[in-house]
């Protein structure tokens, strides 16, 4: 199991703080990282309903 915390409450995978997806794939969101601002989650899934 993985230990990813996650704070998007929105998302599917989400389940009290804690990313419950498979496999997670997180993306740089502009040409040069230096911070987490500048990533983003590939993995999130809307939640349905």
């Amino acid at each position: 199991m993985n230990r990813i915390k996650c704070y998007v409450e929105e998302c599917s995978y989400w389940d009290n703080y804690n990313c419950r997806a498979d496999r997670v794939e997180i993306r740089s969101n502009s040409h040069r990282v230096s911070s987490s601002q500048d990533t983003i989650c590939h993995t999130f899934r809307p939640k349905e309903g």
